[in-house]
């Protein structure tokens, strides 16, 4: 496990599935979605990942992913930290890497608990 504090999803049904479980334990202000379009991007695949999160803060970024293990394009999804109450409404929320440490926890105790993600 690397200090990256986002997790790479590759698929927009993936990404439906996660954002399903993650929604129901937080809000989708909490979250930030960047894309990178696959070489020949096809507006359906974006429009995929974007209805796969609904309400959530969705970026479209200027890369281009060229490899083949990522024909749908990528998204890099960021769990963002509570705003501190000394914090101004305007000043950007910083990302946390908790989430990517309780998936892998998960994935080590009990790999069954998420089979499909």
């Amino acid at each position: 496990m690397n200090s990256h504090s986002y997790i790479v999803i590759n698929d927009p049904e993936t990404l439906k599935k996660f954002m399903g479980i993650a929604l129901k334990m937080t809000i989708p202000e909490d979250w930030n979605i960047k894309y990178d379009a696959p070489e020949n991007e096809n507006f359906s695949v974006s429009h995929l990942y974007k209805n796969a999160s609904p309400n959530v803060n969705f970026h479209y970024t200027n890369n281009v992913v060229k490899s083949k293990k990522f024909p749908s394009g990528r998204v890099y999804l960021h769990f963002l930290v509570p705003r501190d109450p000394s914090q101004k409404p305007t000043e950007t929320r910083r990302s946390s890497n908790i989430m990517k440490f309780v998936c892998h926890v998960l994935a080590i105790m009990v790999p069954e608990a998420i089979p499909d993600i």
